[in-house]
């Protein structure tokens, strides 16, 4: 934040135990591996994410199974493979809520068509990305390690 404050920060990881530690930090954005929010403790990251004002994108969501998971977890984003494929579960989504008489996601506030990340917010977070690579190749930035937990094995 202090190198490049005009970039988003977020977290990049496969862990939801670890990404809560980013939570403490103000404005850190979460950018996770899809299946590892498919639990309780995911569902409460991104919960907890949003009431903060965070986003919260997944990666990488290839599959119309997890292309619907992702649109009724809420998240901010979706990465994709198959853009195509996304944008017509979208559309089939949108269809059915209208069919049922509810209100889309669109009007709950959560717009299908933002979830699908285009070429150049993806340039963005790719360029923050490398940034905090080369600043901690460089020795700048120290990430703290994740705790362990040791336990002691008695001898007889």
């Amino acid at each position: 934040m202090r190198h490049l404050p005009a970039f988003p920060i977020t977290h990049i990881g496969f862990s939801v135990h670890y990404a809560r530690r980013f939570l403490d930090i103000p404005g850190v954005g979460f950018n996770m591996f899809q299946k590892t929010l498919a639990c309780r403790s995911g569902a409460r990251l991104i919960r907890d994410a949003h009431a903060d004002s965070r986003t919260v994108f997944v990666w990488t969501v290839n599959s119309e199974h997890w292309m619907e998971w992702s649109i009724r977890a809420g998240v901010d984003g979706v990465i994709t493979d198959d853009p195509k494929l996304f944008l017509e579960v979208c559309d089939r989504w949108e269809d059915d809520v209208d069919a049922a008489g509810g209100k889309t996601p669109a009007q709950r506030g959560s717009p299908l068509r933002k979830l699908l990340w285009q070429a150049d917010l993806a340039a963005v977070y790719a360029v923050s990305t490398l940034a905090f690579v080369i600043f901690w190749m460089a020795g700048r930035f120290k990430m703290p390690p994740p705790p362990i937990k040791v336990r002691k094995v008695l001898h007889a």
